[in-house]
């Protein structure tokens, strides 16, 4: 091997007429990288007239002319809705290009000087054609150009581009979109794309196979009769994720029916949910305890019983389990009682001799075996590895400029061509970043009214068509106070209909009871919360007695500043409960949430005056990892890498739970390929960057997408190219 290298070095050196010797003793200011890499001589000559007049006629006023050409061409295509016309019409313009251009053309290694130049004779300067290869590889880069097809995405479109029409973008993200889109793309070039990775891909494949219920017609009772194999049928992905699904809908159904206040900590990692709905679908394989779990009265009490276990651990413990390994290491077996008399009408299906048994199922397997995870073969083989959490949710996170953003713009896109209900905080942190007025309710949480009527403005924006015909379900509306905490959920002091409710609870972080700031209050802050108390106690339901449909909230919570918080709250609790449609919440910067605001106050001198992110409120809405208690949908969030340096934040420093992170790698050489040819063309670039040098830009920014944006607009700087701002 080592001997191949020099043979390819020595035919390197050979043609450049050098010797090795020559190159190590060649002076130069810059180090050289590699021997493929020739130093360059920094020889300054002045450019003569005749110099500067061929440069200007046969490089600068060709683009310009074709730059208006192709900006008239642009307006005139955008008026054709469908992307076939488009195509015709491009494809056209490039055949009468060729055709215009017969005339010669200078050598490629033409250099203009006195000697070689006949002054009288008129230069005939023509930019030369696109070759056929030259189109077929633009036309290679494009998936389409209306922002549709992602649902219809494989494996041959990672690395190509969706181009977004800017109507079709700004209804998706209307005030600003995730990561650095605005500043390093639309800005500089005004076009909206997106490419296909293969992290993209792979998410978007998992959302895809889930359902909303009136689209599963699983015939539980038609199993229980036919015995049925059940290894065969959890084999079948379509037939896994279904069953899945209506389990999980069981399980929420079981918190919903029991007291919220003992619930508060048992399922709020989705670890411990997902892992009781994982177990009892491979204790369908099972006997007798199959058919007890596809009958759902029964599947209930299992449920009940997995529930009572939790809770015993959290108050015998008094710790909070953050996976069900940690469950399992505290009790390895769960014993149930199963009794024929429940399955009813089914009892002769019961599979069982006697008419009650002790039923043991031993948990300390399901985690040996994938973390209690386990998925169908196909599933497994077209996911992101380690990932396992398309019921839920993820956290996206990697260095600064891997794509984590692009990924969140991506997963958006696709999620309202598939007509789901997108939630979407593209800049988390401008709730922290101490900007914008802030108000203090009488619970001890942070209003921003200004902030909550351009979320809210977004919401109604990008979900108008849901809005219009979702209705309200009225047993759940007007739960949520001003500041959007729910009736049953516990907060520093609780709002509700007959006033305030105190809730005592001692922080041990900041080793502070949390009412403390009361000891602080003067005799006239008293008199204002006095004063303030009755309309602090308002809520949207006093005023929008009876809402029909969604978009009657957000239009008076848009009217009214001071309820938008409310409104966004009572939003957001409809979606989480509703099986109309699938719902995605899109969090971008989401770390930002897990360090102190830059708001300040008195009432933290014990954690350096700054205000928590959770005690403000619209952060406090969003902030849990909780993608499990929507009904049908998903939370996917993104880490920032913004605001630091040299340092990367990881799902351990948040606490995220195994299998529901997913970390952004570099970009292969073919997709950086392809990005930095898309920004020659679509960018009116035509800076020509050879592939040895697209090569070294790669290994230079190691594939990352924050490196690529460097490496290419140095690389046209060098070039001397003008960049179109």
């Amino acid at each position: 091997m080592r001997l191949a290298f020099n043979k390819g070095k020595d035919r390197i050196i050979n043609s450049m007429g050098m010797t090795e010797q020559i190159l190590r003793l060649m002076p130069g200011k810059n180090k050289r990288h590699t021997i493929k890499r020739p130093i360059l001589k920094e020889v300054e000559t002045p450019k003569s007239a005749t110099d500067t007049f061929y440069e200007a006629t046969k490089e600068i006023l060709p683009k310009i002319e074709e730059s208006i050409e192709r900006t008239l061409l642009a307006k005139y295509i955008d008026t054709f809705g469908n992307s076939a016309d488009k195509k015709e019409i491009y494809e056209a313009y490039m055949v009468r290009k060729d055709d215009l251009e017969k005339l010669e053309e200078k050598a490629e290694d033409f250099i203009a000087s006195p000697s070689n130049l006949d002054p009288f004779e008129p230069i005939k300067v023509i930019r030369k054609p696109l070759t056929y290869d030259e189109y077929e590889d633009r036309e290679n880069m494009f998936y389409s150009y209306d922002g549709e097809g992602l649902s219809y995405h494989t494996f041959d479109t990672i690395g190509k581009y969706t181009i977004f029409p800017e109507s079709h973008w700004k209804r998706m993200f209307p005030r600003e979109s995730p990561g650095q889109f605005d500043h390093n793309d639309f800005n500089r070039r005004n076009i909206y794309a997106l490419m296909c990775t293969e992290e993209n891909l792979k998410l978007t494949y998992d959302l895809a196979r889930k359902t909303l219920p009136k689209d599963r017609k699983i015939n539980y009772e038609d199993l229980i009769k036919r015995s049925s194999d059940m290894k065969e049928i959890l084999k079948d992905e379509v037939m896994f994720v279904q069953l899945y699904q209506d389990f999980c809908l069981d399980l929420l159904d079981v918190m919903k029916e029991r007291d919220p206040e003992d619930l508060s900590k048992v399922y709020d990692s989705p670890s411990i949910f997902d892992g009781v709905v994982g177990i009892l679908l491979r204790e369908l394989r099972k006997k007798p305890i199959r058919n007890f779990i596809l009958y759902q009265p029964t599947r209930k009490k299992i449920m009940n019983d997995f529930t009572d276990m939790l809770e015993e651990l959290f108050e015998s413990k008094d710790i909070f389990l953050k996976e069900l390994k940690d469950v399992i290491e505290l009790r390895r077996i769960l014993e149930i009682t199963l009794t024929k008399a429940d399955l009813g009408d089914l009892t002769e299906y019961s599979e069982m001799i006697h008419d009650e048994k002790k039923y043991k199922i031993y948990l300390q397997g399901h985690q040996k075996y994938c973390f209690h995870f386990w998925r169908p073969e196909d599933m497994r083989e077209y996911s992101l590895q380690g990932f396992k959490g398309f019921n839920t949710g993820c956290f996206v996170w990697g260095r600064s400029g891997s794509g984590k953003s692009g990924t969140l713009a991506y997963a958006t896109a696709w999620a309202h061509e598939n007509n789901w209900v997108v939630i979407s905080i593209p800049r988390a942190r401008k709730f922290t970043d101490n900007r914008v007025k802030i108000e203090r309710h009488i619970n001890g949480l942070y209003v921003q009214e200004q902030l909550a009527k351009e979320l809210l403005e977004d919401l109604r924006i990008s979900n108008l068509a849901h809005f219009e015909k979702m209705p309200v379900n009225l047993n759940i509306y007007g739960k949520m106070d001003k500041t959007g905490v729910h009736d049953n959920e516990l907060a520093t002091c609780h709002t509700d209909e007959n006033g305030i409710k105190y809730f005592r609870e001692y922080d041990s972080k900041r080793r502070v009871w949390n009412d403390a700031w009361k000891e602080h209050l003067t005799e006239f802050e008293l008199k204002q919360i006095t004063k303030d108390t009755p309309k602090m106690l308002e809520r949207i339901s006093h005023f929008v007695k009876e809402p029909k449909t969604l978009l009657e909230i957000a239009d008076y919570g848009i009217e009214h500043p001071e309820q938008a918080t409310c409104a966004i709250a009572e939003i957001v609790h409809q979606l989480y409960n509703t099986d109309e449609a699938n719902v995605m919440v899109m969090i971008d910067g989401y770390t930002e949430w897990f360090r102190p605001s830059e708001y300040t106050s008195f009432r933290y001198a014990n954690s350096g005056y700054f205000i928590p992110p959770h005690d403000i409120a619209i952060p406090r809405l969003f902030m849990k990892f909780d993608g499990h208690k929507i009904r049908n949908g998903v939370k996917i969030c993104a880490a920032t890498q913004e605001s630091y340096f040299n340092h990367k934040v990881t799902p351990e420093m948040i606490e995220s739970p195994k299998c529901y992170n997913v970390e952004m790698g570099p970009l292969h050489l073919n997709e950086f390929r392809n990005a930095v040819r898309f920004f020659q063309i679509d960018g009116k670039i035509f800076t020509d960057i050879k592939e040895w040098r697209i090569e070294q830009m790669h290994m230079e920014s190691q594939g990352y997408w924050k490196g690529l944006y460097e490496s290419y607009f140095k690389t046209i700087s060098h070039f001397d190219y003008e960049k179109r701002e």
